[in-house]
């Protein structure tokens, strides 16, 4: 039996929203430390790491109105609500606080300086969910695949060879009717323990709120693709596209659990979803949490979307990355937050023979670059970069976007690291973009922002170009002597820069030049611009 409330609706009074709560399944625990309840309806909190609780739901348009709870009755003395722009203030009574918010959106909430914060991820209200059965549903739990539930680790590989079946079955129901056509694979809500899934061409996988999909904790179930060098262990892709597929979709309101800590401790990590060449692929509204590498990982492929996408990693499991777009072209990462040790948002390029493209497994194709990415109202969390492009730059990596982002805490805020490759970084935009805090230090760095380059194991260095930072709010320029950077190296230099509108900490007024903006290494860079502060 799942914990916590149905998913059906709760109505609400005139003018609020409408509450779609999200079942708890029996392998998560409920939080001991909070409780929530939103417009009148009790929320169940998820309990995950030492440093933050989560809860998911959904809700349509209207006003929320939420009500946290310290279990231990300890009186509430401070708090904040990040993001800080949009100005949440609320309303205490002993050990509860009050709050109202406009819309759906992603929260961090931290109350008198507590190591363990609350994350609220409010999901606008599904407004395609498909039918359980009819012509081109293929549902998991129904004939002929009977794949039933569990809430432990057993029969693993009969459950995922239902599991693929049902996957195959509708790639080719949607193949054979075409125009676009997809087989829709139906997972109520529930626990599955898998390995290793493969999505071809025209299918459409539908989770529902609560079902979880969780990877074995047994290496010896999962097929190893590489090897990571700088972990020394083998990297699996738990779920990954048929090569040269297109029209797939991933949505709903469910769970992909790489169950990375227990998988870690038997010898390989994973990347639990990896498009990868691939086209036309769409991730809507699923949680993906607890990677032991680098979550989700483009490979080669285009016409990409991930949109309501929640990335719950820990932040004391290294290389667990968010998601890495790596040699794809035109992606759009819109509402999204991503916590983890490692970086939630970036960008990469590699070559043929570095480990993540010539392992067991080798990537398919030519090196291609990264091209044409926009990552939209992202909120990051992390204790390396909160958006960054690199390292690897060994094919360009152009027209890339961070807009309307949120940093709530990071080593660096966000940033250009060319470490690896003599590829070029150009056309780089960062505008409209908050950093709350940066309490970590990274490799020396700890700064709102940096930009820099090394010839990282003496693999060559290559230029960055064309970077335009536009609208940046910083309240926090680092920790201790902390400082941001423009550094190039001799030979590879960082040219067209251009600054406007960067408000320092406690400034009401647009920084004038690279020194009041913290700007305390600078080498080998020219045509560096800050233009005048427009409103």
């Amino acid at each position: 039996m799942n914990k916590g409330l149905t998913s059906t609706m709760a109505e609400q009074s005139m003018g609020a929203a409408v509450l779609c709560p999200y079942l708890v399944p029996d392998i998560y625990d409920i939080s001991e430390e909070y409780a929530l309840k939103a417009n009148g309806i009790s929320l169940p909190l998820t309990t995950y790491t030492k440093d933050y609780d989560y809860a998911s739901f959904s809700v349509t348009a209207g006003k929320v109105t939420y009500e946290l709870t310290l279990l231990d009755e300890t009186e509430i003395n401070s708090y904040t609500i990040s993001p800080l722009k949009l100005n949440i203030s609320a309303t205490i009574t002993g050990n509860m606080m009050r709050f109202t918010v406009d819309r759906d959106e992603y929260l961090i909430i931290r109350i008198n300086d507590r190591a363990k914060r609350l994350v609220l991820a409010a999901d606008p209200v599904e407004s395609d969910v498909p039918e359980e059965t009819g012509e081109g549903v293929f549902h998991i739990a129904l004939e002929p695949f009977n794949v039933v539930p569990v809430a432990a680790e057993s029969e693993v590989a009969a459950r995922t060879a239902a599991i693929q079946r049902a996957l195959d079955d509708a790639s080719q129901y949607g193949t054979e009717r075409g125009n676009g056509a997809q087989g829709i694979v139906y997972v109520p809500a529930g626990t599955y323990f898998i390995s290793n899934l493969v999505i071809k061409s025209n299918t459409a996988v539908y989770m529902e709120p609560g079902s979880v999909f969780i990877s074995t904790s047994k290496r010896s179930d999962l097929q190893e693709h590489w090897f990571k060098d700088s972990v020394g262990k083998p990297v699996t892709w738990w779920i990954s596209t048929a090569y040269e597929s297109t029209n797939i979709k991933l949505f709903g309101r469910g769970t992909i659990d790489g169950n990375g800590e227990a998988l870690s401790d038997d010898g390989m990590i994973n990347n639990l979803l990896v498009p990868i060449v691939t086209s036309k692929f769409e991730v809507d509204g699923i949680t993906v949490r607890n990677a032991s590498a680098w979550a989700i990982t483009t490979i080669r492929s285009k016409e990409m979307n991930f949109v309501n996408l929640k990335m719950f990693n820990s932040l004391n499991m290294g290389e667990n990355d968010g998601i890495d777009v790596c040699e794809s072209q035109n992606v759009v990462v819109r509402n999204a937050i991503g916590i983890g040790l490692d970086d939630p948002f970036s960008t990469k390029a590699w070559k043929e023979t570095t480990d993540i493209a010539s392992g067991k497994v080798g990537w398919p194709g030519k090196p291609e670059p990264v091209a044409d990415v926009l990552f939209e109202d992202c909120i990051a969390w992390t204790i390396c970069y909160g958006f960054k492009i690199g390292q690897g730059v060994m094919q360009n990596q152009e027209n890339i976007t961070f807009r309307d982002c949120v940093v709530y805490d990071a080593a660096v805020g966000f940033g250009i690291h060319h470490k690896y490759g003599t590829a070029e970084a150009k056309q780089i935009t960062f505008e409209n973009m908050e950093i709350e805090n940066i309490t970590y230090m990274n490799d020396d760095n700890s700064a709102w922002m940096t930009m820099f380059i090394v010839n990282g194991n003496e693999l060559g260095i290559g230029p960055i170009s064309n970077i335009r930072v536009k609208n940046i709010k910083v309240y926090d320029n680092g920790k201790g002597r902390g400082s941001a950077k423009i550094q190039g190296v001799q030979g590879a230099t960082i040219t067209d820069v251009i600054f406007q509108n960067i408000y320092m900490p406690g400034s009401h007024k647009a920084a004038e030049n690279l020194t009041e903006m913290n700007f305390l290494i600078q080498e080998f860079n020219s045509q560096v611009t800050i233009l005048k502060e427009q409103n």
